[in-house]
């Protein structure tokens, strides 16, 4: 969600810049500034809180992603400030994440990642993933198939494994060929659909000009394209986390992940065809229809 909070502030800001300029304050666009500082301010902190390693790399990347998301160009000739109030908020955000989480997050930190259980788990699923080929073992089968090749070594006291904590790996074990089919096209749905988004201008009109597909139409304002950058930045992070965990398995970030797909798919190409004109239209053929009727009982 960061990386949507960092273009709330990229969309908003050039606004209140420019008609505060012009001495006229919309205090309506600076509210909605106000309360997107603030809730990239809280996700900041939040992931920091967290102490998770993961959470804390994924944030690193999320915030330089948001900084790909402030208009710099307008920056450089003074039209703008969104990336001052982006990085002023994220500043303030990791000083006080980091204040009262820093200790715990080194100690995380200073743990073997070679000694994680994750890497003894996802061997043993790749091996058998190998083996399950061509139809895999099926959906749900992990946990009792995990139990029966796990090496005494790797048991840990008083904790049994029910997830590979890695999704794609995972998927592909139990799903087999037809689940890796899956994942590749929608990985290259994925790549087809970032080279209109990021290919668009910063007025939101795409240089590939009106035949040009994907979610940033030729009319598509900035606040419209930042979004639809941020949600493939959000996605390629929720994408990366499925390989050392699995958020796609919770409801919540399940949501947030179709969500940010939803964002990523423009509207149907018929309606534009539709228009205001078809109701009259309909209209004067209903009285037409009626008219013969009317005449009629006049005869009558």
């Amino acid at each position: 969600m960061t990386p949507l909070a960092a273009a709330w502030i990229g969309g908003l800001a050039p606004a209140v810049s420019i008609r505060s300029r012009r001495g006229k304050l919309d205090t309506t666009a600076l509210n909605k500034l106000l309360t997107a500082g603030v809730t990239a301010f809280v996700l900041v902190v939040a992931a920091l809180m967290t102490r998770s390693r993961a959470g804390v790399i994924l944030l690193m990347l999320a915030l330089l992603g948001g900084l790909s998301l402030q208009p710099w160009r307008q920056l450089r000739t003074g039209s703008s400030r969104a990336g001052g109030v982006y990085m002023i908020v994220t500043i303030l955000a990791m000083m006080l994440g980091l204040q009262y989480g820093i200790y715990k997050i080194a100690m995380r930190f200073e743990e073997d990642p070679f000694g994680d259980a994750r890497i003894a788990i996802g061997q043993a699923a790749a091996k058998a993933a190998v083996q399950a080929l061509p139809l895999g073992t099926g959906l749900g089968s992990f946990v009792r198939l995990y139990a029966s090749i796990e090496r005494p070594g790797n048991l840990l006291p008083d904790r049994f494994i029910n997830l590979a904590h890695n999704d794609p790996l995972q998927f592909a074990l139990e799903t087999g060929l037809p689940g890796i089919a899956l994942m590749l096209g929608f990985l290259l749905w994925f790549i087809s659909q970032l080279r209109p988004i990021w290919r668009s201008s910063e007025a939101g009109l795409d240089e590939g000009g009106p035949g040009a597909r994907g979610a940033v139409r030729p009319d598509a304002s900035v606040i419209d394209t930042l979004i639809a950058r941020a949600a493939t930045i959000s996605l390629a992070l929720l994408a990366l986390h499925s390989f050392v965990d699995y958020p796609l398995r919770t409801t919540a970030l399940a949501g947030l992940f179709a969500f940010f797909c939803a964002l990523l798919v423009g509207p149907p190409e018929a309606a534009g065809h539709l228009s205001s004109t078809n109701v009259p239209t309909h209209a004067s053929g209903a009285r037409r229809e009626r008219g013969p009727s009317h005449t009629s009982k006049q005869a009558r």
